[in-house]
């Protein structure tokens, strides 16, 4: 399960990851994603929510780099992603790999997630 949401008038992007995806679904929320930056003005807040995603692949490396280079050329003003596990270690490893960790912000807690991100 799957959620991208663009709220224009608050300036923010809102994505849920749960479970597994299928590459379809990998690539369904890859097209709403960069739709949904594309709505977006600069200095937009992200809160992205990987705790219930589930096991990550090695497969998943690239793809996470790929939407985190796009997260980061549409310059947010604030981005935290909820994490833990592997999901949580990928997620950090990719910002540091960008030079954006003070960027994309990993949060392993809801709540200091949630005040980070408003």
């Amino acid at each position: 399960m799957y959620s991208v949401k663009a709220d224009v008038l608050k300036n923010r992007l809102e994505i849920t990851i749960a479970g597994r995806l299928t590459p379809e679904q990998v690539a369904k929320v890859g097209e709403e994603s960069t739709a949904a930056l594309a709505k977006l003005r600069p200095g937009f807040v992200a809160a992205i929510d990987l705790s219930e995603q589930g096991v990550a692949l090695p497969e998943d490396i690239p793809i996470l780099h790929a939407f985190q280079t796009k997260l980061v050329a549409a310059a947010p003003g604030r981005v935290g992603t909820l994490a833990t596990g592997i999901v949580g270690s990928q997620v950090a490893r990719v910002g540091k790999d960008l030079h954006a960790d003070s960027i994309l912000r990993r949060f392993t807690d809801r709540d200091e997630w949630k005040a980070y991100v408003g």
